[in-house]
């Protein structure tokens, strides 16, 4: 779980229902989807001043299981959600059927991000989450993106950063900061001694894209870059007592703030208490020029295709050059 810099903005009610869901993710695919809805709140407050008002089309490539998709088609939009598959076969039936009992409107596709089927200047906007990373040709896939996009729609890429101290993936399996810059044959090894072939997989479609390398595709492409945001993995229970606390701090409330410390001592777990005060010292490492990238957990870019005018355009333009 990351932290973006407007964590003021979320509140400590959001947050523990959030950990909640993410204590039974993994329960089901319904959820898992449940918890990526929550996750997709802050995305449609990001979305929603770059975006002409009506009902926005929007395509999400590599939506998984469909959780984001599903959300950002409860708040107006027209939404398809494409993905390959490439880890879960039943991924897709399962955002289906989860459309299906919730009555929600949802186009869902099974294809590759690489060799997108839809006409040039189809969507106003294209949400790419956690997907980079993992591609073997990140600069033709963001080229279909650019494609698909009317002139002057916006794409919002997220993703994690492998030099970051768990952008490995496998942080459910190994603790140790950094693990995954090891020798790869050694990283794949301890994997397969500790049984964690799940994780295995997906570390090794990983393929060690860099924010700066990814600002180099985006530039040749010509996506004019609207904002870049760092973030930061506190943990779960570390980002609820952040928030809580500073929720207490605008109201001025001891009251909420000691019950944010209460609350705190049995959602963390200890090895989350342990990693908690290493990771807070990551947060203000990660600005420092050139070696910020070994501390952000991952970036979030808002990229505007050149050509057009829609809302938001003059706020945007005040933020090009990114934070």
């Amino acid at each position: 779980m990351t932290l973006y810099r407007d964590a003021a903005a979320r509140t400590a009610s959001y947050e523990r229902e959030l950990l909640e869901a993410t204590k039974v993710r993994v329960r089901s695919p319904e959820d898992y989807i449940r918890c990526q809805m929550l996750i997709a709140e802050p995305l449609v407050r990001r979305m929603r001043p770059l975006l002409p008002a009506g009902r926005a089309r929007i395509l999400e490539v590599g939506c998984g299981t469909g959780g984001i998709s599903l959300h950002l088609a409860t708040q107006g939009f027209e939404v398809t959600a494409v993905d390959r598959e490439q880890y879960d076969p039943e991924a897709l039936e399962a955002a289906r059927q989860f459309a299906r009992r919730a009555s929600i409107h949802l186009n869902v596709c099974l294809t590759d991000g690489a060799a997108l089927p839809f006409r040039a200047g189809t969507y106003e906007a294209v949400v790419c989450a956690n997907v980079v990373e993992h591609l073997e040709d990140p600069l033709t896939t963001m080229a279909e993106i650019h494609r698909v996009l009317v002139p002057g729609g916006v794409a919002f890429v997220d993703f994690p950063l492998f030099h970051s101290p768990y952008g490995g993936h496998i942080d459910d399996v190994i603790k140790i900061p950094w693990f995954q810059l090891l020798p790869r044959r050694w990283v794949d090894a301890e994997l397969q001694r500790r049984g964690a072939e799940r994780a295995r997989s997906v570390f090794l479609t990983l393929n060690g894209i860099t924010s700066s390398k990814f600002r180099r595709i985006v530039d040749r492409l010509g996506f004019d870059v609207v904002s870049l945001r760092r973030a930061h993995f506190v943990t779960h229970p570390g980002r609820k007592l952040i928030i809580s606390l500073l929720e207490a701090v605008r109201h001025t409330s001891p009251t909420r703030a000691w019950r944010a410390i209460r609350e705190a001592a049995s959602d963390f777990s200890m090895v989350e208490l342990l990693q908690f005060p290493f990771l807070m010292v990551t947060v203000p490492l990660s600005y420092v020029p050139g070696v910020g990238e070994y501390f952000a957990a991952g970036v979030g870019y808002a990229l505007r295709k050149s050509g057009g005018q829609h809302g938001g355009d003059a706020r945007s333009n005040s933020h090009k050059r990114g934070s």
